[in-house]
């Protein structure tokens, strides 16, 4: 028998907004702007080395401070560029939260679930000036209730810690009635294995993968066929 949720939480990037898109978009224009590399194969080293260190970060072998500058570092090291790590980051981070691209079917499934009672709320790594902002700024405000931001909460997606500070503030305390949706193995479905909670894999190419989650779904109306 189907679970009877009350309540979802969606991560943000590459599960409601499309953060690969803004991601190569930001850099590509911060590139330009310094008079760096931004051909295909240099935007794809930087995404590379962007993965890394957040994953770093989410096994908990880095500060987040560390990812900001540490990936522009490593990327003139490994790229053969000379620039100044910090300035680049600084305004990386201001040109990223000019983009907030829906991923496919993100208003209508969000619009759809919202009408049928379901309690949204969003859970995010991440630099919380540009979350707030880019959840603004792509009309997500309408359906979300709360957004929790590793920044602000003190704590970070996969950490049980991070998912009891939910709990601590939405409105459902069975957790047998939450539902995690993200695209995330590593941050999002262990993080849902480590709170306790049920999980949905956004797995775009139908893949599988550890640790295993409860459902599966290539795209965000799928959740519609059982929600």
């Amino acid at each position: 028998m189907m679970a009877s949720y009350t309540t979802l939480l969606f991560d943000l990037d590459n599960t409601l907004l499309d953060f690969s898109k803004a991601e190569q978009t930001a850099i590509t224009d911060v590139f330009r702007f310094f008079g760096l590399d931004d051909s295909e194969q240099a935007v794809a080293l930087y995404s590379q080395i962007n993965d890394d260190f957040w994953k770093a970060f989410e096994r908990g072998d880095i500060s987040a401070e560390r990812i900001y500058t540490g990936r522009f570092e490593r990327f003139f090291l490994d790229s053969g560029q000379i620039g100044d790590a910090v300035a680049v980051n600084d305004r990386y981070l201001r040109a990223l939260g000019d983009y907030a691209f829906k991923m496919p079917g993100c208003d209508e499934t969000l619009s759809a679930l919202f009408d049928k009672g379901y309690r949204l709320s969003i859970v995010t790594n991440g630099v919380a000036v540009n979350q707030h902002r880019r959840v603004a700024d792509a009309g997500l405000n309408r359906w979300i209730r709360q957004l929790f931001i590793s920044e602000e909460i003190g704590s970070k997606k996969p950490d049980k810690l991070f998912f009891d500070r939910v709990f601590e503030s939405i409105e459902e305390k069975d957790r047998s009635r939450v539902l995690l949706i993200g695209d995330s193995l590593t941050s999002d479905i262990q993080g849902g294995f480590n709170a306790g909670i049920d999980t949905c894999w956004l797995s775009a190419n139908g893949c599988t993968g550890e640790p295993k989650p409860t459902y599966t779904v290539r795209s965000l109306d799928e959740l519609l066929t059982f929600l």
